[in-house]
């Protein structure tokens, strides 16, 4: 099962926070070496009104209710327990640490997708939502720098656009339009989309990047000024769908032999994706971006306006 092939994306991430609360809780009331709760406690427990309401309107105008709740929450359940989003045994699943809660539920989720390489291409699982990202994050005219935002219905042609419909191996690149509305919940969830208007989105993944940006300048020393270039090996590591990353090289690669005359950027020049979060963290005071002018290696910002801003190193906080 693909985590974005699913008819009621409502249902499907209501689904997600309601287990993902029922573990929380059932952690945060037991030491850490304590039981699993039981898949069947969870699968039995009382679920609320939303996980049963569909997303069609009947006659009157009133929402649907929904015929399979139980087999959403059970598909839900057994997809992220399989790729890995809680501890399991035998007994059941339990939280991976005591400070789960609803506020990291997509950090956490982001930790899950990239904790072990992937087939980027022919992966069937969680990996079209990796290739989604990826490939969203690598199309600079739908953040803000690029000034053209889109609907969640636009989607499935975005990608059609860029990805060829097969891989060699026969594997749909696409994204069907039963698909997109919960390809955008989890861009939402994740931190690589953002809402413009109540129908709109923009490329940004500045929710998406900041727990990996402040490990790694935490694992540098809070007072260093990391190089630019040796920042970007270490985000790319962390999460391959950005600049530079395994997956993000091969979505390019892809794009390439759809669209023959699309070309990545220049060595030296970052996406308008990641530019725009870099430039966000700077301005909330979570980094300062350094531009020396005798630095080996320096990096062009791509920011709205069409404006470029160097950056050589980086490190914690605002200006001194």
């Amino acid at each position: 099962m693909s985590v974005i092939n699913n008819a009621n994306p409502g249902s499907h991430i209501a689904s997600l926070h309601f287990i993902d609360r029922l573990v929380n809780r059932h952690f945060s009331k037991k030491n850490k070496s304590e039981e699993h709760l039981p898949l069947t406690a969870i699968l039995s427990s009382n679920m609320p009104d939303y996980l049963f309401i569909d997303e069609e309107c009947d006659s009157q105008g009133e929402f649907k209710r929904s015929t399979n709740p139980e087999k959403k929450l059970r598909e839900t359940l057994f997809f992220w327990k399989e790729t890995g989003l809680w501890q399991q045994n035998e007994e059941g699943i339990k939280a991976w640490s005591e400070f789960s809660c609803d506020d990291n539920l997509g950090e956490r989720i982001t930790q899950t997708l990239f904790k072990e390489k992937l087939d980027i291409v022919d992966g069937t699982g969680i990996e079209p939502l990796l290739r989604g990202m990826a490939l969203f994050l690598c199309l600079d005219s739908f953040t803000f720098a690029g000034g053209n935002f889109f609907k969640p219905t636009e989607i499935e042609a975005i990608v059609g656009k860029y990805l060829p419909p097969r891989s060699g191996n026969d594997t749909r690149l696409t994204i069907n339009s039963s698909e997109t509305a919960t390809f955008a919940n989890y861009g939402l969830l994740l931190g690589f989309l953002e809402q413009v208007t109540k129908d709109t989105l923009v490329v940004d993944p500045t929710r998406l990047i900041r727990p990996a940006v402040i490990k790694i300048l935490k694992n540098s020393g809070a007072a260093s000024e990391m190089p630019v270039e040796e920042f970007l090996i270490q985000l790319s590591g962390i999460l391959p769908v950005i600049d530079g990353g395994a997956y993000r090289c091969t979505i390019e690669e892809l794009i390439r032999s759809k669209v023959k005359d699309w070309k990545s950027l220049p060595e030296h020049e970052l996406s308008a994706s990641l530019s725009q979060a870099l430039y966000r963290l700077n301005i909330e005071g979570v980094i300062f971006l350094v531009p020396k002018s005798d630095a080996e290696k320096t990096m062009q910002l791509n920011l709205p306006g069409n404006k470029k801003r160097p950056v050589s190193h980086i490190r914690f906080g605002v200006e001194k």
